[in-house]
């Protein structure tokens, strides 16, 4: 609110000669008055000014900047598969005109990237790489002070599995309530071992060096389990932890 002082019977009229997309103002009288304004946020960091004509006089309004602040439209975004790709428009970033930006990867960044920065609101963009294991894995991005989480799922098993057994090893006892006796058969002399639960996940991994290798098991919750050599995923043995 501002005070105009006119002659006593003067009429005045108050109107918005610069600044009149975010300045309005509809005063007027007869007289002594005051003259009521409204002024919309300003969007930038950069200040503002506008002029008010009264009967011929002129009314200067100024207004600041915006102070920078940050925010994400999503704090998470899931990777649709286990592939490779590019995904655009993963979270919003969301800050006044002016404002500086930078997406950076905080961990993961073994499997995704990122470049997107800006100097106003704008969108993250990140690449992944495939994902070959069978477990899922997080990254985490940093956004000036704010944290977007990327998940990406695990490869899916393979069709086919045959849960009968492998000629390459065979395990004992099974089920077992913690030791699993690993023996392999053959040819085979020495080898990497996987165990994965019906998730898919690798829970346990480890070198087969002699001909039988005594694994511990009990740090594993009871269940069903997959048992393969050397990443041989379609062709593992079945085994029970009670």
């Amino acid at each position: 609110m501002y005070t105009g002082l006119q002659q006593t019977g003067c009429s005045w009229n108050a109107s918005v000669t610069a600044g009149n997309s975010w300045l309005t103002c509809n005063s007027s009288g007869v007289g002594d008055g005051n003259i009521d304004i409204s002024v919309t946020e300003n969007p930038t960091t950069s200040p503002r000014s506008g002029t008010i004509d009264v009967a011929g006089q002129a009314l200067y309004v100024s207004q600041t900047g915006s102070n920078c602040t940050y925010s994400l439209s999503s704090s998470v975004f899931d990777c649709p598969s286990a592939a490779g790709n590019t995904f655009t428009n993963v979270a919003l970033v969301n800050t006044f005109i002016g404002c500086s930006w930078m997406a950076s990867v905080t961990s993961g960044s073994g499997w995704i990237t990122t470049s997107s920065n800006g100097t106003a609101s704008g969108a993250i963009t990140i690449y992944v790489t495939p994902n070959t294991s069978y477990s899922p894995r997080v990254a985490t991005i940093d956004v000036n002070g704010e944290t977007l989480t990327v998940n990406q799922p695990g490869a899916a098993w393979p069709q086919g599995i045959n849960e009968l057994g492998n000629s390459q090893f065979s395990v004992s006892p099974n089920p077992t309530n913690g030791e699993l006796s690993i023996q392999l058969n053959g040819n085979t002399k020495s080898a990497s071992f996987s165990i994965y639960n019906l998730l898919g996940q690798n829970v346990l991994t480890g070198n087969l060096t002699n001909q039988t290798t005594i694994v511990n098991l009990e740090n594993l919750t009871d269940g069903v389990y997959y048992l393969s050599l050397d990443g041989n995923i379609k062709h593992p043995v079945k085994i029970i932890k009670d």
